[in-house]
Formats: structure tokens, C-alpha cells, sequence
């Protein structure tokens, strides 16, 4: 009786979690999702289309850019070579590259594995543009540290899969293959070894602000040079996958199936502390992030994207419990995090996915007058049901209305948008612009002054407004006075 109650409960949390996802269709989801307790998928299940022009549907079986999951496989294979006794995480860079600069020579494994290494973010160009082993070792060691090593947050994963080459003297990802994806019985994950049908790859969409459409930017085996993966996203991202076989990498985990467990559990310890504004009490480990549940229990997860696509990992090992959620329309909607919350919690109810949010506002621009700009946040709140108090959006839309000559709506928008967030310097800067273009000199000369006013040292708009200014004839005194008000 007790396991069919549990099946009760499995099914309606099921259709609850569906239901969800099949309503946030409408809003622009689109994607794959598999969802597992106690060995039993609960929901496995695609979304939308993974091909408009074909009209094909996303399926279970649908492959996607898995982003910087990536770096769950890129930990496990160090660790493996841990477990091969090939490698210890306090090795230092200069034992694996002996052209290593002085200042980054004592870096340990366990610093590039916890994100403490003080190696600069921007190391490496962009992902899709190709580049050997060799050329991006030395471009990654140019560039200087961030911080201190140990200390100071820093890049790692890229390095990580050099060192993993280096060690275990094959192939990156053939090493990934032979070590971990085959014992896991992922057959459909990788860079570009799989024998993949192409059909199967997810298309990635992204909402085109300038053209005002929807375009496809088409799938990674496209964007890779030759069906070559460079070596600025190995490593740290780009790795292709399905849901079907994240799962699969969740039960070879639960199962202590691919590493000895001492060492799993080293890996899904934390180590240091995520040290961003909203972490809480999060920390690293070895490519998971942890963090303690509502319930007392842990939480180990990795989200990714490459830009276009996006993808989440969610554990609750204690619980047997996974959440894998992709997208192909790159939207951090905290999806994943809503059908956790309806796995554990049948009171709790998901926030709702929201449209892609500068489509809405060009919707509202295009189907009202200019007179009109003061009901946008309130048209945005009731279709979003949350407040339009993100100031990335107005502001490039403003600006293109002005670049597109239809002034009207480039003052009313811009206008809206200093109202909202009144502080941003920037902001009346453009204004400032808009004013002129549209001929309105005398509003345009307050808002200019507005913009000097909220200046710091690193005002970059305060070279446009002092040249309007002076363009209209202000007095250079007044100018200087109004930026060292800023100071």
C-alpha cells in the first residue's frame, strides 16, 4: 500500500511539474527536461521545437550545449588520474609546464579546481575561434593575475583540460570517453567524438534586437572550426549532451560507479566559498556548487551556458533525487529551481517563466503611441508578474528607437527610463541625445547637467555631455563647476 501511495504522489508531482512547463510554452520555453527520485524518472519530457524551420519538436533524446556543466566531467577526470595515482590536486602548475611565469608557477590543481586560482577571467579569446594547445598555454599565461592565488577568485577549467592531456597522454576528450562516459553508458555526450545524427542537435534561438525577430544561431558542431573544438571553451564548457544521459552521470554518482568513493566525496565537498553578492552560504567544490536545502539535506548543482543555450544540474544525493533542465532559448528563468520546489513540496507553487523581456517592451512600443510610455511598467508587471526593476532594458531600446529616427518614442522611453532609475548618470546622458535629436535644446541641456551631476571619476558619458553642452553654448565655469560637484 505504502509503494502505491508513493506512486500517487510520484504521478500527480509529475503532471504538476508538466503542467508547468507546458504552460510556460506560451511564454517562449522551449527545451528538455528530466526529472528522478528513487531511481524512478518521474518526468522525461522535451518542449517547443528544437528546428522552427523544420517544425521538429525537442525530445528527450535532443542534444544541447550543456555550457559549463561541462566542468563536472573536466573535475571527475582529475580526479580519476587522482585515482590513477597519476596526479595529486597540490601539484603546481611548474610541474606540468616549465615555461610557467614565476608569479603563477606555485598554483595547485586544488586552486584551479575551486575557482581560487587569481588567474584573470579574460585569459583566452573567444570560445569558437579555434586555437591549438600549444598557442592558448601561452596566450592563458600572459595575461596577469586577477589576485592572489588562494585567495582571489580566478579561472581554472580551461587549464584543468590541458593538464588532463598532459597527464594522462591522450586526448582530452578521449580521455573524458574512455574513463568516464562510456562506464557511465553516456553514449550521446561529448565535444564532437560521438557518431551523433544532426537532426537530433537542438537549435539555439536568441531574440535579435535590431531586427526585431527571432534568429537561429544554429548548433555547436556548427560553430566548431573544421570539427575542431578550441582550446578556449575546452574544458570549462561546450561539451554536448542530453537529458537522458545526465542521468545516466546521476546514477553512475549515486552508485559510486565512476570514481572511489573517497574520492567522489572529496569532489562533492565544499571547499571554498562562492564569493558572489547573492551566495549565501554556497560553496565550492570539486565542479559542483553545494549548498544546504529547506530540509537539512545537501544540494549539488552546476548551471552553464555558452550564450545562446542554457542548461542546469541539480543533485539532492541524500534524497536520490536529479534535476536536469536545457533550453535552447537562453533565459535564467529559475526553472530547474521551480521544479525542485515542486518535487519536495506539493504546497509550493512556481513563479511564472516570463517572456523574453525586450520583446515585450518592443510589443507594447509597437502597439501603443508615444503619449502612452507611462503604462509600460505596468503593462510589464502584469504580463511578467514581476516589476520592470532590471535597467538593462529600456535603455538599448531607447537607443535604437533614436538610431531608427523615430524620436518620439526614443524621448518618451528614455525619458520613462530615468524616471525609473533616476541615480544612472548614463541614462540621462542619452536623454540628453534624444532631446537634441528630436530638437528639444533646453531639455536636452538639464538632462546633460543631470548626467555631470551623478558623474564619478569613471564617468565615460561625461565627455558626450560636456561637448553637447558646449556645443549649445553653455559656460565652460559652470561645466567644471558641475563636475566637481560630481567629485
Amino acid at each position: 500500500m505504502a509503494q502505491d501511495d508513493n506512486v500517487v504522489i510520484a504521478e500527480g508531482t509529475a503532471e504538476r511539474i508538466n503542467s508547468y512547463l507546458t504552460t510556460s510554452t506560451a511564454n517562449g520555453f522551449s527545451g528538455a527536461v528530466l526529472v528522478a527520485r528513487d531511481d524512478q524518472i518521474l518526468l522525461s519530457s522535451g518542449y517547443g521545437l528544437g528546428d522552427r524551420e523544420k517544425a521538429s519538436p525537442v525530445i528527450p533524446s535532443s542534444i544541447f550545449n550543456i555550457g559549463a556543466v561541462t566542468q563536472l566531467f573536466t573535475a571527475a577526470a582529475v580526479m580519476k588520474l587522482v585515482e590513477e595515482g597519476k596526479l595529486q590536486t597540490s601539484d603546481t602548475l611548474d610541474q606540468f609546464f616549465p615555461l610557467v611565469p614565476d608569479n603563477k608557477r606555485d598554483i595547485t590543481v586544488h586552486q584551479l579546481l575551486t575557482h581560487t586560482s587569481g588567474l584573470s577571467p579574460r585569459a583566452g579569446g573567444y570560445r569558437y575561434d579555434f586555437a591549438n594547445r600549444d598557442r592558448f598555454v601561452e596566450e592563458f599565461f600572459y595575461y596577469r593575475l586577477s589576485g592572489e592565488p588562494g585567495e582571489a577568485a580566478g579561472a581554472g577549467f580551461l587549464l584543468l583540460a590541458t593538464i588532463v592531456e598532459l597527464v594522462a597522454e591522450m586526448p582530452f576528450e578521449e580521455y573524458l570517453r574512455s574513463r568516464l562516459l562510456d562506464p557511465a553508458g553516456m553514449t550521446d555526450s561529448g565535444y564532437v567524438l560521438p557518431d551523433w545524427n544532426r537532426d537530433r542537435f537542438a537549435h539555439a534561438y536568441y531574440y535579435d534586437l535590431l531586427s526585431r525577430d527571432w534568429i537561429d544561431w544554429g548548433t555547436t558542431l556548427e560553430q566548431f572550426s573544421g570539427n575542431r573544438v578550441s582550446w578556449y571553451g575546452m574544458g570549462r564548457g561546450d561539451m554536448q549532451s542530453t537529458i537522458e544521459d545526465l542521468y545516466a552521470w546521476h546514477q553512475a554518482l549515486q552508485s559510486a560507479a565512476i570514481l572511489d568513493p573517497s574520492l567522489q566525496a572529496i569532489m562533492e565537498s565544499p571547499h571554498t566559498p562562492v564569493n558572489t553578492p547573492d551566495s549565501d552560504s554556497r560553496s565550492h567544490g570539486y565542479g559542483w556548487r553545494i549548498e544546504e536545502t529547506g530540509r537539512g539535506t545537501t544540494m549539488l548543482s552546476h548551471r552553464g551556458s555558452n550564450g545562446y543555450y542554457f542548461a542546469d544540474m541539480l543533485r539532492f544525493p541524500e534524497e536520490n533525487a536529479v534535476v536536469i533542465h536545457f533550453s535552447n532559448v537562453l533565459r535564467d528563468a529559475g526553472v530547474a529551481e521551480n521544479i525542485a520546489g515542486m518535487l519536495f513540496d506539493t504546497a509550493f507553487k512556481p513563479s511564472l517563466y516570463p517572456r523574453e523581456k525586450y520583446e515585450l517592451v518592443v510589443e507594447y512600443i509597437e502597439n501603443h503611441s508615444p503619449n502612452e510610455a507611462e503604462g509600460l511598467p505596468a503593462f510589464y508587471e502584469s504580463v511578467q508578474q514581476r516589476q520592470l526593476d532590471d535597467s538593462s532594458i529600456l535603455h538599448p531600446i531607447g537607443l535604437q528607437l533614436m538610431n531608427r529616427g523615430d524620436n518620439e518614442w526614443a524621448v518618451a522611453l528614455l525619458a520613462l527610463n530615468v524616471e525609473l532609475f533616476p541615480q544612472e548618470g548614463n541614462f540621462w546622458d542619452s536623454l540628453g541625445d534624444a532631446y537634441m535629436t528630436s530638437g528639444q535644446e533646453s531639455q536636452a541641456v538639464e538632462s546633460y547637467k543631470e548626467s555631470l551631476r551623478l558623474g564619478t571619476n569613471r564617468c565615460f558619458w561625461c565627455s558626450n555631455a560636456i561637448s553637447m553642452l558646449e556645443k549649445l553654448g553653455h559656460d565652460a565655469d559652470d561645466i567644471r563647476a558641475l563636475q566637481s560637484t560630481a567629485q
